[in-house]
């Protein structure tokens, strides 16, 4: 919790040990009844964005975020990815927590929520609900143990992007079996997706 009654559009600087080193990452963080957009980037700055000034005092809980490049996820033909210095979609596991992170755009042609799916290491026993940031406040993400993830807010089409990051949960522990058939299933999904490029696109 930060306190201030003229606070500027950077808040700190992140130590260099704890910076997203691949590129720029994007939250929604609470101000009361407002929520507020909080850029972290790789040089440590944490810069506010976005959001309803009203109140003396931001809230920086809930920026989480993967340190080090992380396996990347394809996003479906729905949606795009953004770069512009912030970073591509992918996925980290450290232990047993996973995050998700990247930053991309919605195709207003085209209404289907669903955006990726999760490799088999980093999926949730049960559903869960996140709120991530967007250009006018936060979205309702869905992740589900089959490790698919949708967005759930109807007026997320009439937004220029959607953040990933804010997506992070505890999943279970693996043993050398469970990782051996992660890579496998992993696998599979690769040649699946590799076929249907070249028979259908």
């Amino acid at each position: 919790m930060i306190k201030s009654s003229s606070w500027k559009s950077q808040i700190t600087s992140l130590p260099s040990e704890c910076r997203p080193t691949d590129g720029k990452a994007s939250f929604a963080v609470n101000h009361n009844d407002f929520a507020h957009r909080i850029d972290v980037s790789p040089n440590g700055d944490v810069v506010f964005i976005s959001g309803t000034r009203k109140y003396a005092w931001l809230s920086l809980d809930g920026i989480i975020f993967h340190v080090k490049p992380s396996q990347p996820i394809n996003v479906t033909d729905s949606f795009s990815v953004i770069a512009n210095d912030y970073r591509l979609p992918s996925v980290s596991r450290q232990g047993s927590y996973c995050l998700a992170s990247g930053l991309i755009g919605s195709n207003s042609n085209n209404n289907d929520s669903f955006v990726t799916q999760l490799p088999f290491a980093c999926r949730p026993k049960n559903q869960l609900m996140f709120g991530t940031s967007d250009a006018d406040g936060m979205n309702l993400v869905s992740v589900s143990s089959d490790g698919s993830v949708s967005f759930l807010t109807s007026k997320r089409r009439n937004e220029k992007y959607l953040s990933l990051d804010q997506i992070h949960f505890v999943t279970s522990p693996m043993d050398e079996t469970m990782a051996a058939q992660a890579q496998e299933v992993d696998r599979l999904q690769l040649v699946i997706e590799f076929f249907y490029f070249i028979y259908f696109i």
